[in-house]
This record gives structure tokens, sequence and C-alpha cells, in this order.
């Protein structure tokens, strides 16, 4: 079995799309954040 280092490139390209340091994984986070800070709102809201 050969060593082929393109299957490295590649590797480390998809780590850069997939995962929470990625511009997918930031948007993700960032709109679960915006949410739960939403919800926040409204829960006082209802409390008060």
């Amino acid at each position: 079995m050969t060593h082929d280092p393109t299957h490295d490139r590649y590797a480390e390209l998809t780590m850069q799309w997939y995962g929470w340091g990625s511009p997918i994984g930031l948007g993700i986070g960032l709109v679960l954040i915006g949410s739960f800070v939403a919800l926040l709102a409204l829960a006082w809201s209802l409390i008060v």
C-alpha cells in the first residue's frame, strides 16, 4: 500500500469545511445561539 499525498490534502480541506471552525459550522452555531437568546427573551417576557 503506497502513501497518496493528495489524500492528505483532501483530508485537510475536509477538516476546514466541516466542523465548528468552518464557515458552515460557524453559521450553524450563530443561528443556534441566536435562537437560544430569542427563546430566553420569550420566556422572560412570559414570566414578567
